[in-house]
């Protein structure tokens, strides 16, 4: 019966009004339906079996559906990444040509045992019913595959047209990833309390609901974002005291590290003011300052208090210590407001979904262009954003930013952990936090002979801000697979062994990332273990063996990382104030050991 079924909804698919192209795709998806018109081919296949792109497939299913010539449902592995989509065929005469399943069907996409009923076709026999069978659709799907075939040349040239589309709609994302995390950093501060010029700050150590790309959660963070558009800001930073310091990096739109503040900094720790200038002034300075010129109109900073550790002395004495600090115009007296963000949640990780492509086109409209971006505003414009005018994408477009935006976050997902970044140690799966190039262009990407927005895209996916001495005060590592290959899975259960003697001047920290946002594992706690920890369970040797998993083993709570047996993750190993066996690599992590 199932057979017969696949040839009725294919003969209902070659009498549907379509264009050659999608009918094809209709009819092979009705070929690889089963005895209740569901199938759930991955789109590769279909691509492969009708000769067209995968991009072309996924538009024309998403007309199908659009039509109400099928319904799509979406599918998930045990590890929460995507599978294939299940489709239900709704084409006239083929939706109830056999009962919906019961306890006693067999399974969907299962072969029932045994040959097909006399009398499923009339006029036929057990023996030749199957080869009638085969022999009508291999006639069905030859003629529809000759009609693409000899399709009118514009035919063939709207597919270019569409891949084309579809291609800039992807790039367009990756490119603007950088400009995104600073736009999504600063609309959940400004919808917090924290306006230009004001300071945000934590009174305690921020938690799971601080989502950005890569916090840590072991000292609490100062955030702050300005504009330079009506003129030049001065930022002060206070004097480190006896018992709080400081460490970031002022940064403008594009996240390129103006400088880093404190110690580390151009202040060595004595305090200074920051006087940051518009594109292209040339009006009064201020004496004394030490002076930046931006290239973009909007400007942020993520600084964090330095404190031995994070008692409750310890955050009031940084919390005191940010009160000092000031942003405010030039000729103005300051009046900084301080907001205190514990308990409050930023969603600041940029929603790749088709709506990006509205906040890219808002945030154009803020900033200058620069002359490195002038063809990617020609592409742009190609994709329906242009600046200075308005946003209008029509439903084919809207069609394609819903396909593109979540295959750009796919796309940077798989640079960022698997192609862009270099395997730290030999034979292991541990990887620079940052791709190759970033030193000699001072994490900007730009080169004398081009932009790479990809590796800056795909790095932003991963973090926030950035900085102008790398190594001097901190360093990471980024563990995203198993020493197979696998991409670490929240519903198992893994250990990492951390080697005794951590050659670091304060000290190291794993903590859990999840793979899409690059933010903390939502609604869990705790998301990090560090070398200052009086309850980690040390072995021997003095190594500490790590636990990741939904449920902690009995006895092991201490030392265990919880995981989401739904979603994806990674490591970031953070070392603070690393010695130089860190940095070139003699002092070698372990890989990760799955334990199920």
């Amino acid at each position: 019966m199932g057979e017969a079924v696949s040839i009725a909804a294919m003969n209902c698919a070659w009498q549907q009004q379509l264009s050659p192209t999608p009918k094809l795709i209709l009819m092979a998806l009705a070929d690889a339906a089963n005895d209740h018109s569901i199938c759930w081919p991955s789109v590769s296949t279909v691509a492969t079996k009708c000769c067209v792109s995968v991009r072309t497939v996924r538009r024309v299913m998403q007309k199908l559906v659009d039509r109400r010539l099928m319904l799509s449902e979406q599918r998930y592995r045990k590890d929460g990444s995507c599978s294939s989509n299940r489709y239900r065929l709704r084409l006239e005469g083929s939706d109830n040509l056999s009962p919906a399943p019961d306890s006693n069907d067999t399974p969907p996409g299962q072969k029932r045992e045994g040959p097909p009923a006399t009398g499923d076709i009339p006029g036929t026999t057990i023996g030749n019913t199957k080869a009638l069978i085969m022999k009508k659709s291999s006639i069905i799907l030859v003629a529809a595959l000759l009609s693409v075939c000899t399709a009118p040349v514009n035919s063939q040239e709207q597919d270019i047209r569409d891949r084309m589309l579809y291609s800039r709609a992807v790039d367009a994302v990756v490119w603007a990833m950088p400009i995104m995390n600073f736009k999504f950093y600063r609309d959940a501060l400004i919808g917090a309390g924290v306006g230009p010029n004001d300071v945000g700050y934590y009174s305690e150590v921020q938690d799971w609901r601080f989502q950005t790309a890569t916090p840590n959660n072991t000292t609490p963070y100062i955030l702050a974002h300005w504009t330079v558009k009506d003129g030049p800001i001065v930022v002060e930073i206070p004097a480190a005291t006896q018992d709080v310091g400081i460490f970031g990096t002022l940064m403008d739109t594009w996240q390129r590290p103006l400088d880093d503040v404190g110690a580390a900094g151009r202040d060595r720790g004595r305090g200074a003011k920051y006087l940051l200038l518009p594109p292209g002034y040339d009006g009064p300075l201020l004496p004394g300052a030490l002076v930046y010129q931006q290239r973009t109109h909007n400007g942020f900073a993520v600084l964090r208090p330095i404190i031995a550790d994070s008692s409750a002395e310890n955050l009031a004495k940084a919390s005191e210590y940010v009160r000092q600090i000031k942003i405010y115009r030039l000729g103005d007296e300051p009046k900084t407001e301080y907001v205190d963000l514990y308990g409050k949640l930023l969603e600041m990780t940029p929603v790749l979904d088709k709506t990006i492509y509205e906040e890219i086109h808002e945030f154009i409209n803020e900033e200058p262009v620069e002359e490195m971006n002038l063809t990617m505003m020609g592409l742009l414009s190609r994709i329906g954003i242009r600046k200075d005018e308005p946003f209008e994408p029509n439903e084919d477009l809207q069609a394609v930013y819903s396909e593109a935006a979540p295959e750009a976050l796919e796309y940077m997902i798989d640079q960022y952990h698997r192609r862009l970044t270099p395997f730290f140690y030999e034979g292991k799966k541990w990887s620079s936090l940052l791709p190759p190039g970033f030193a000699e262009s001072e994490l900007t990407y730009e080169f004398p002979t081009h932009f790479d927005y990809v590796a800056k895209g795909a790095l932003y996916y991963a973090v926030i801000t950035s900085v102008k001495n790398y190594g001097a005060a901190t360093f990471y590592l980024d563990l995203a697979e198993t020493p197979d290959g696998k991409w670490l899975d929240g519903g198992k259960n893994y250990k990492l062994v951390m080697p005794p003697n951590v050659p670091v001047r304060d000290f190291s920290a794993i903590t859990t990332y999840d793979l899409e946002t690059a933010s903390y594992l939502r609604d869990i706690e705790p998301s990090s273990v560090d070398s200052n920890m009086s309850a980690l369970q040390r072995n021997a040797d003095g190594s500490v063996d790590i636990y990741f998993g939904p449920k902690a083993a009995a006895g092991l709570e201490s030392n265990w990382l919880p995981t989401d047996p739904e979603r994806r993750f990674f490591l970031l190993a953070r070392f603070y104030g690393p010695e130089p066996e860190i940095v070139n690599g003699s002092f070698e992590l372990n890989d990760i050991e799955l334990i199920d």
